[in-house]
C-alpha cells in the first residue's frame, strides 16, 4: 500500500468533505465544513494536510488561522479542526502523521501558539498540547422576569444592523485578548451574519437615540438558551444588562428557565448574572488545548510590548521561565527586559500557564513566587480575556 501525507490539492475538497461527514456524521453539516474551503478568506491547501493511502483520502488536519488581539499586540493563532480518520483506517498512525505535518506547516509560517478542541486530551498530550480550562456561566433564572431597558430601546436585529454589530464588537473588544479581529468577509462567510440572517437565529440591538449601542446573538435551544455573543459602543456598558434581560424574558417566554452564558466575566455582566440567575454556577472546561510554536519566538516579538508595560509599572525586578516542547526560555530584568534560552527548569511556567497570564487570568494563588509575582503582574496585568464561540473551529 502506498502512504502519503501531503497537503491537499483543489481536486479533493469533495472528497475531503465526504472524509468528514462520514467520520462526523452526526455532528455537522455539509455546509459546516464547507466554510473551512470557501468560506475563510485566509485558507490555503498547505493549511489541510491529508493521508492519501493508494490514491484514496483517509485522514485528514484542518489548520484555521486567525489574528488575535492581545491587549497592545496582536498574535498569529493556528486553530486545529476536522481531525479525521476513516474508520477501517483508524490505528495506523495516519492523523498522527497529518498532525506533526500541521505543527510543521504552522513553525514555518511562523504562528505563534495552536489550539484545539478535545475530548481525548491524552492522544494530543503526547504531541505536546497541554489543557487550558476555560468557562462559561450557566443557572436558572429567576422567575417573573421583567425587563429594565434603563433607557435604551430594545428591538430585534434586522437587514441593515449588520455594520453596527461589526463596529460595536470592534469598540467592545478593542484590546481584548484572546479576540479574532474580524473582517467583513470573515464576518460574512465564516460567522454568518449578512442580509438579516444571524448565525444564532435570535439577536438583539440595544438603541439610544435611534443609535444602536450594544447587540447580543441569542441561541434558543431545546435545553435551554444559550447567550453566544454580547458587546456594547464604548461609554454604553449600561446596554449590556438591558441586553442580558431582554433574553432572559425572552427565555422564559418560551418556557425556558435554564441559560448559559459564553461571556467574558466583567463587573457588569457578573452583576447582571446576580440579578438574573435564581442559582447559578461556572462550568469548566478542560476540552481546550494548546501548543506553542517556536522556542522563544513568541517572547522575543512581545518584548517591545512587555517592555512598555514593565517601565510603566515601575520596573520590579524579577524572573519567569517558561517550557514549552522546544525547550525553556527565561524573561528577567536587566536595563531592559531580556529573554534568553536557558537549561535551567526549577519553577518553569508550562505552555497552559504562560497562555493564563498572556490572556490576563493569571494563575493559580502559590504558584508564583514573592519575589516574582510583581514582575509577572507588570508584563501580565489582568484582563477580562475572552474568545467569542462563533469563531470557535
Amino acid at each position: 500500500m502506498s502512504v502519503e501525507v501531503r497537503a491537499i490539492r483543489d481536486s479533493e475538497y469533495e472528497e475531503c468533505l465526504q472524509l468528514w461527514l462520514t467520520v462526523f456524521e452526526e455532528d455537522e453539516s455539509r455546509a459546516y465544513f464547507e466554510r473551512y474551503f470557501f468560506g475563510d478568506a485566509d485558507f490555503q491547501n498547505e493549511y489541510c494536510r491529508v493521508c492519501a493511502a493508494d490514491g484514496r483520502l483517509v485522514s485528514a488536519v484542518q489548520i484555521v488561522r486567525r489574528a488575535l488581539s492581545f491587549g497592545d499586540f496582536t498574535l498569529t493563532l493556528g486553530g486545529i479542526a476536522n481531525v479525521a480518520t476513516l474508520p477501517e483506517y483508524q490505528g495506523r498512525g495516519y492523523n498522527t502523521q497529518c498532525m506533526l505535518q500541521a505543527h510543521a506547516v504552522m513553525e514555518a509560517d511562523a504562528f505563534d501558539l495552536a489550539l484545539l478542541g478535545t475530548s481525548i486530551q491524552g492522544y494530543y498530550a503526547r504531541l505536546g498540547w497541554e489543557i487550558v480550562p476555560s468557562f462559561s456561566l450557566s443557572g436558572d433564572l429567576r422567575e417573573g422576569i421583567v425587563p429594565d431597558r434603563r433607557g435604551f430601546t430594545v428591538r430585534p436585529a434586522q437587514a441593515g444592523d449588520e455594520e453596527a454589530i461589526q463596529v460595536i464588537y470592534r469598540a467592545f473588544n478593542d484590546g481584548r485578548p484572546y479576540t479574532v479581529r474580524r473582517s467583513p468577509a470573515y464576518w460574512r462567510d465564516w460567522i454568518g451574519m449578512h442580509n438579516g440572517e444571524f448565525p444564532t437565529g435570535e439577536a438583539r440591538i440595544a438603541e439610544r437615540g435611534g443609535v444602536p449601542v450594544g447587540y447580543l446573538l441569542l441561541d434558543l435551544q431545546t435545553e435551554g438558551a444559550v447567550i453566544r455573543e454580547i458587546g456594547a459602543a464604548e461609554g454604553e456598558e449600561e446596554a449590556l444588562p438591558a441586553l442580558l434581560e431582554e433574553a432572559a424574558a425572552c427565555t422564559q417566554q418560551r418556557g425556558q428557565t435554564h441559560m448559559e452564558w459564553e461571556v467574558p466575566r466583567s463587573s457588569v455582566i457578573l452583576a447582571a448574572a446576580d440579578a438574573l440567575f435564581a442559582r447559578q454556577r461556572t462550568e469548566t472546561d478542560t476540552g481546550t488545548m494548546t501548543r506553542f510554536l517556536h522556542r522563544d519566538n513568541l517572547l522575543r516579538g512581545l518584548a517591545p510590548a512587555l517592555t512598555e508595560r514593565w517601565l510603566n509599572a515601575g520596573a520590579p525586578p524579577g524572573s519567569l521561565t517558561f517550557v514549552n516542547p522546544y525547550g525553556a526560555t527565561r524573561i528577567e530584568t536587566d536595563r531592559f527586559l531580556k529573554i534568553t534560552p536557558t537549561d535551567e527548569t526549577d519553577g518553569a511556567l508550562n505552555q497552559a500557564e504562560m497562555f493564563l497570564l498572556l490572556t490576563g487570568v493569571g494563575l493559580p494563588e502559590g504558584r508564583l513566587t514573592p519575589a516574582n509575582s510583581a514582575f509577572a503582574r507588570a508584563l501580565f496585568p489582568p484582563f477580562d480575556a475572552w474568545y467569542w464561540d462563533l469563531d470557535w473551529f
